[in-house]
């Protein structure tokens, strides 16, 4: 399934292993289809590109687990004195990132960019929030199932 890398100031968490087989990385908001009162169909949406979110539950070594715990009270804090908030840094090899046209993002290091048909994949580089309060987890001594959303909040632009 690959792997997200969260970052933040100088900590850095690689989770790779996740309860399910679910993707954990969706649009917000997907879009809906209606119908007007003569049948016709409508396909209501936005005008710019929706926004990610990534959303499972992460299997964490103690150590992994302390390092979540850091990461999340560095968020935390940052997010209540700054003024500005905080943005973490997501390198997701869970899927790869399609667009139409060029590369528009970073791409994880390590990782290649290919051309299909007009389309551009790659593993790609995210900036996100925290969605909700401190994440819940059950620890079960050897390993720590953590409840997780995270949210889009720009992105890293593609420099050539």
């Amino acid at each position: 399934m690959g792997s997200l890398t969260i970052s933040l100031g100088g900590l850095s968490l690689t989770i790779d292993k996740f309860v399910g087989d679910r993707q954990i990385r969706q649009r917000l908001a997907p879009v809906t289809l209606d119908r007007t009162a003569y049948g016709t169909l409508v396909v209501p949406g936005t005008s710019y590109e929706l926004p990610h979110q990534w959303q499972g539950k992460a299997i964490l070594n103690p150590a992994q687990f302390e390092t979540w715990r850091l990461i999340w009270a560095l968020a935390d804090y940052n997010q209540r004195t700054s003024g500005t908030g905080y943005r973490l840094t997501i390198d997701d090899t869970t899927r790869p990132f399609e667009e139409v046209g060029n590369q528009s993002r970073e791409k994880v290091l390590g990782t290649n960019v290919t051309m299909s048909d007009g389309l551009t994949i790659y593993f790609a580089r995210f900036r996100g929030v925290f969605a909700t309060s401190e994440p819940e987890y059950t620890d079960h001594g050897n390993q720590v199932e953590v409840d997780f959303t995270i949210w889009e909040d720009g992105i890293f632009a593609f420099v050539a």
